[in-house]
């Protein structure tokens, strides 16, 4: 298991980044390439505003790939959500991470998969001043 936490707060219509980096730390002779692949975001997760970038790819002997989370919370947030309401509230996504393959070249594709999650802290929507 591992938590992957968002260095800055977003409000709703805002935007925020959150990454790992996935690496193949050798490029020696007979090396392999390994892969990771993230598990489908749930239509719930979607909803409040998460997404992948690039959810699978390969990751060549010596290399290294960034795996970035964006949380984008609609504007208008719904009135069931603590922010709705004027308080802040942390959003969440879980995914697994699967990464198989790497140095050295394995016998057999062994899959290890990482329990992640993700999250940011949404606060409530700044109250436009008064002209």
């Amino acid at each position: 298991r591992m938590t992957l936490t968002c260095r800055q707060t977003v409000r709703p219509g805002g935007s925020a980044r959150v990454s790992l980096t996935v690496g193949n730390l050798k490029a020696a002779a007979g090396a392999a390439a390994g892969d990771y692949e993230v598990s489908e975001l749930t239509p719930a997760e979607k909803a409040v505003g998460w997404a992948v970038d690039v959810p699978k790819a390969t990751v060549p002997p010596g290399d290294r790939k960034l795996l970035t989370f964006t949380l984008s919370p609609p504007a208008e947030q719904p009135p069931s959500s603590l922010v709705h309401m004027g308080l802040s509230e942390w959003k969440e996504a879980k995914v697994r991470v699967a990464l198989k393959g790497g140095f050295p070249p394995p016998k057999t594709p062994p899959i290890k998969t990482v329990l992640l999650t993700v999250r940011c802290y949404l606060e409530p929507a700044q109250p436009t001043e008064a002209t």
